[in-house]
C-alpha cells in the first residue's frame, strides 16, 4: 500500500524522540503524555456520534460499562496498517473480558469497507472525515496525528492517550488493570 497525503492530515508525530525520554533513568510510562493529554487523563470521555461503514450512527455510549480503545486510523497510513493486525489480536484475546476496540478511520466510509474485510478486522470501525477530525481533536489530537489512541475505563474517564503506533505489549500494559 503506497503512502498518500490526506487534505485534513497536519503533522504526524510517532511519540518517540520525545525531550522526556532523554532524562537519566530512561523513559517512564506517561512519557508521551504532554500538554493537553496529560490534562484529559481521567476525565469523562467526551460524547460524540459517528456513521459506522454502512452508514448507520453509532453512539460511544453504546459501549459504555466496557473498556474502550478508540485508534483514529487511515487505510492510507503505513504506521497504522502496522498495528491493525496487534489490534484484531487484543480484540480477540480480551473482547470476553470486557475490551472494546473501536477502529475510526479518517476517510470515507466507502474507502474503508473493502480493506476491513480484506484484513479481516473483528471490531467496529467508524469513519467520516471532519466529523472525524472534530472527535479526534475532542480527545487531544489537535495537530491530527495518526494512528492515535485513547483507552477508556469501564466509567467513561480517559485512562491513556497515545499519538503515533501503539505496539501489542503497551497495549497489554495499559488494558489488563482496567479489565
Amino acid at each position: 500500500v503506497g503512502q498518500r497525503s490526506h487534505p485534513l492530515r497536519t503533522k504526524s508525530i510517532t511519540g518517540h524522540g520525545l525531550p522526556n525520554e532523554r532524562r537519566q533513568g530512561g523513559p517512564r510510562p506517561d512519557d508521551h503524555l504532554v500538554g493537553r493529554h496529560a490534562a484529559l487523563i481521567g476525565t469523562a470521555r467526551p460524547a460524540f456520534s459517528l456513521p459506522d461503514l454502512q452508514g448507520r450512527q453509532h453512539h460511544i455510549s453504546e459501549w459504555s460499562g466496557r473498556v474502550i480503545a478508540l485508534n483514529f486510523w487511515a487505510t492510507w497510513c503505513p504506521p497504522c496498517l502496522k498495528e491493525i493486525p496487534e489490534l484484531i489480536k487484543l480484540q480477540t484475546e480480551y473482547g470476553g473480558q470486557g475490551l472494546q476496540i473501536i477502529g475510526i478511520a479518517l476517510q470515507k466510509p466507502a474507502e474503508v469497507v473493502a480493506f476491513a474485510r480484506e484484513h479481516g478486522m473483528n471490531y467496529p470501525l467508524l469513519a467520516g472525515e471532519m466529523p472525524v477530525v472534530r472527535v479526534a481533536e475532542d480527545y487531544g489530537n489537535d495537530i491530527g496525528a495518526l494512528p492515535y489512541t485513547v483507552v477508556i475505563d469501564r466509567h467513561g474517564r480517559i485512562a491513556f492517550i497515545k499519538q503515533g503506533p501503539v505496539t501489542a505489549t503497551e497495549m497489554k500494559r495499559v488494558l489488563r488493570p482496567l479489565l
